[in-house]
């Protein structure tokens, strides 16, 4: 059985990181895969296992470049550790070849940088699930990576397009959805059962506290609106970051300093009312979404958004940023509504429109599931992924 070497970065929970387990669970019946993963996430570590793959914490930091769609700003702590990372790109790489791998897949396009050591003596496959605008950045990447990989991936025709990798393979391998693993719950029992108010218009927003996923526009909105409607918010809030000493920490960075301030003032005015539910953090969404009547993705940097590829899979229509790097999977008057980005008022006007018109979005629903069944079904994305590799198996180092 051939071995699989799968590099993930991050330990913290997210679209990737449930992207990645989707990956394990396409795999692991046909190879031997172990997931690196950084020190100290022996939560994660245990849900690998848990989905049928090895695990290996990196003794070392992961090397990666701070080049990505909402990254934090050049001048930050973020990007000195991304340099100091790269000092450890041959010491990382070695440790990756003591696991005997046939294949090396970087889970990210960020700590791909390590194929640079590691194609001189394993094959190396991307999976990119960054959105980049920057011509710039694309440019980097395809000079960097180009050579050194025996294929890339990416989460859309669009996107592929964008890169125009040369020498290695490129193809499309989206994020998906277990379409054979979906609850059978009707709408308003979910209500019930979770106290949900039922004669509510309800938005579920799954984005946490994340500047590039917009928390600071959907609270503005949320603001705008009044009590028919009531906001879901998914994610971990995490109130500290809020505070006066951590406000005061994140000065020196004002884009994050604002965005908090806007979150702040915005949070505290919902907190408590009818108009918003915390829920945290979630291992499953599903009962969420079949709860709600749209699922928003108010993203202020460009991200593919996996929680309208879940939405479109129980038939919920969405509301999202107006982006071209979206527009393949979510059109606008098809199977989504997209409002002016970065525009609380736009949205808050939008779902507005979508609480007086619930025939067109129960059709812009049905077309959400038709899309998400056509281009993001596991079975499809699985024949896909395992395809490739079996393809670069018999290329040459």
């Amino acid at each position: 059985m051939k071995t699989i070497v799968i590099i993930h970065h991050t330990g913290a929970w997210g679209g990737g990181t449930k992207s990645l387990i989707d990956l394990c669970e396409m795999l692991r019946d046909d190879y031997n895969v172990i997931v690196c993963i950084p020190k100290g996430y022996s939560e994660f570590s245990e849900k690998i296992t848990r989905y049928g793959c090895k695990s290996h914490e990196i003794s070392i930091p992961i090397p990666y470049i701070n080049i990505y769609s909402g990254r934090p700003p050049l001048i930050s702590g973020a990007t000195l550790n991304s340099l100091k990372s790269l000092r450890m790109i041959r010491r990382f790489s070695n440790e990756i070849l003591t696991l005997k791998p046939d294949v090396v897949i970087s889970n990210t396009l960020v700590a791909a940088v390590s194929c640079v050591y590691l194609s001189k003596f394993t094959k190396v496959i991307c999976i990119d699930r960054e959105t980049l605008t920057s011509s710039i950045s694309k440019a980097f990447y395809r000079r960097l990576l180009d050579k050194n990989l025996k294929a890339i991936t990416f989460l859309s025709e669009y996107e592929m397009k964008k890169f125009n990798f040369r020498t290695c393979d490129s193809l499309v391998f989206p994020d998906c959805v277990h379409m054979d693993r979906l609850i059978d719950a009707d709408k308003y029992a979910v209500r019930v059962k979770k106290r949900i108010p039922e004669d509510k218009f309800v938005i579920l927003f799954m984005g946490g506290l994340a500047k590039i996923k917009g928390t600071d526009i959907i609270l503005k909105a949320m603001n705008i609106l009044d009590e028919r409607f009531l906001l879901i918010f998914a994610g971990d809030m995490n109130e500290s970051k809020l505070s006066k000493g951590q406000l005061m920490h994140d000065v020196k960075h004002p884009s994050h300093y604002f965005f908090k301030k806007r979150v702040k003032k915005y949070y505290y005015k919902l907190k408590g009312t009818s108009k918003l539910l915390e829920v945290g953090l979630c291992d499953s969404v599903d009962e969420l979404i079949v709860a709600s009547d749209i699922v928003v993705f108010p993203s202020t940097s460009v991200h593919q958004p996996r929680p309208c590829i879940e939405a479109g899979a129980y038939a919920k229509p969405v509301l999202i940023s107006a982006y071209k790097e979206t527009r393949e999977y979510f059109m606008n008057g098809y199977n989504a509504i997209t409002f002016k980005t970065g525009v609380a008022k736009d949205m808050a006007n939008k779902l507005l429109y979508a609480f007086n018109n619930q025939i067109i979005i129960e059709n812009l629903g049905r077309n959400n599931k038709i899309m998400t069944e056509k281009k993001h079904n596991f079975n499809d994305c699985k024949e896909i992924i395992c395809s490739l590799i079996e393809k670069v198996c018999n290329y040459e180092i």
